[in-house]
């Protein structure tokens, strides 16, 4: 009998410690309650209804993330993706998918979104299990001044499933989330938009209502978009890669720079904007050889010369460096004419056209998403400079 419990006690032992360990492991990517931060999550309806909608949320990352590098004080910005209804996600999971947890990895990120096809035949819904995925099982700080936006980005029916939609949209708001619900407009009306209202009443927001792929510029583009597209094409071919993970991150910033150069020019002028950005030159003094700050030809020793390029491979440490040196002044140069045609004005400009009382969403998702993500940042006392 003794022995009988024993083992009862260790199966149970292990099955906490098993818990715990998930637990771990869940968590391990959430900031700490220290950390400063900026959080946006989209859950995209992904089915036929809403064709065309991952290209919509894919040209908004960039000035989401040119807004926030302004503000002040000054906030970490982390974007997370999970789609629903689309067949491929598979059916244990409810069509549902985490594509990105919350990362500041922009590039990987919106690499990865290019991937998504933007059609796709329909698919079944199950809104509640895709809130679930990005409001309670997402990697949200924990941090009490963190400001944490939602945006449930769809239409068709959210009743669909369990657990209820209504649960899991009061779970989300205990936990500090601003769950902003934006409905895809039809071109028949449908009393499917009751339960998108239900979900606004819950949170206590008004419904958005957006038409997919319907745009209005905030600003004009730049007269030479020609010349911006050489000079970014210019500041790629310096670019070089050291290592499998370095090669990956450079051919995800390439791949957003070449996708972009097809989008309306203002969007791929928020790229490019960011491109030459202190945060995304942050980023690749870690993954970009050429940036790696190098003192002397003696540093590259430090490097695996089998994982470079075939080029690079047969020729001297002291003759890459010198290519090296030569390269980052062409750098400089490049990066300081883009500068000069997207300035930093040309972002107060942005901040100053958002911040207007007046400023409608007009139906045009990037505005309602620059709009609540602004009005969310200013409840938390965070300002942004204008013009």
């Amino acid at each position: 009998m003794f022995r009988t419990g024993f083992k009862g006690f260790i199966i149970f032992l292990v099955f906490l410690i098993t818990i715990h360990d998930k637990s771990m492991a869940a968590n391990q990517d959430s900031l700490d309650y220290q950390t400063p931060v900026v959080e946006v999550v989209f859950c995209l309806d992904l089915s036929g209804s809403t064709n065309g909608l991952i290209d919509n949320v894919r040209e908004q990352v960039w000035s989401i993330v040119n807004m926030i590098e302004t503000a002040t004080p000054k906030r970490k910005l982390r974007i997370g993706l999970v789609g629903f209804s689309r067949p491929s996600f598979g059916g244990q999971n409810n069509y549902v998918k985490t594509i990105s947890k919350l990362t500041d990895d922009y590039d990987a990120l919106v690499a990865e979104m290019w991937k998504i096809k933007p059609q796709i035949e329909k698919g079944d819904q199950f809104v509640s299990s895709a809130l679930e995925a990005a409001g309670l099982n997402m990697n949200w700080s924990k941090s009490k001044d963190a400001v944490k936006v939602l945006f449930l980005i769809g239409n068709g029916r959210v009743d669909t499933g369990s657990p209820d939609y209504r649960s899991v949209v009061a779970a989300i708001s205990e936990n500090d989330v601003m769950l902003v619900p934006v409905y895809c407009l039809r071109e028949r009306k449908s009393n499917e938009i009751e339960g998108w209202n239900q979900i606004g009443r819950i949170v206590n927001r008004p419904l958005e209502t957006i038409w997919v792929l319907k745009r209005d510029p905030l600003i004009k583009p730049a007269k030479d978009e020609g010349r911006l597209a050489q000079w970014n094409r210019d500041l790629n071919r310096l670019l070089i890669s050291y290592s499998k993970e370095s090669k990956e991150f450079i051919n995800a910033v390439i791949t957003c720079d070449n996708k972009s150069m097809i989008l309306h020019p203002v969007s791929y002028e928020n790229r490019l904007y960011y491109r030459v950005s202190n945060h995304c030159l942050g980023n690749l003094k870690k993954w970009d050889l050429a940036a790696a700050e190098l003192t002397s030809a003696s540093d590259l020793l430090k490097y695996d010369m089998s994982l470079m390029e075939d080029s690079l491979q047969r020729r001297t440490i002291n003759r890459i460096y010198d290519g090296i040196e030569k390269g980052n002044e062409t750098k400089a140069a490049i990066i300081d004419k883009i500068k000069k045609q997207l300035p930093y004005e040309r972002q107060l400009f942005y901040n100053s056209i958002v911040s207007k009382p007046e400023f409608e969403s007009s139906f045009i998702l990037e505005k309602v998403i620059l709009k609540n993500i602004f009005n969310a940042c200013k409840a938390k006392s965070i300002s942004f400079p204008i013009e």
